[in-house]
């Protein structure tokens, strides 16, 4: 039980600064912030996780934040080729 509300309070306080800068920033803005913002959130859960761990934090730092940016790439040519919509309206 007390893992579950662990996991609540992490995830509601991990989401907010990402949520926040979808919504309130002008629209040119959003996506820069927001990859800014994802930064920042997996550098502090990799500082968190090392120091509840006491284990050095730069490691933990540098693995949190660089494993999703190895995997993008990979992800784009994973994509599925979608058909693409006929833009002749009748």
């Amino acid at each position: 039980m007390h893992a579950g509300i662990a996991s609540l309070i992490a995830f509601s306080v991990g989401g907010i600064g990402p949520l926040l800068t979808t919504l309130l920033p002008p629209a040119p803005l959003r996506i820069p912030l927001t990859f800014i913002m994802v930064l920042v959130a997996l550098a502090a859960t990799g500082y968190t996780s090392a120091r509840v761990a006491h284990s050095p934090f730069i490691k933990a730092i540098v693995r949190n934040v660089s494993t999703p940016a190895r995997s993008a790439p990979g992800a784009s040519r994973r994509r599925a080729r979608l058909p693409v919509a006929s833009s002749n309206r009748s």
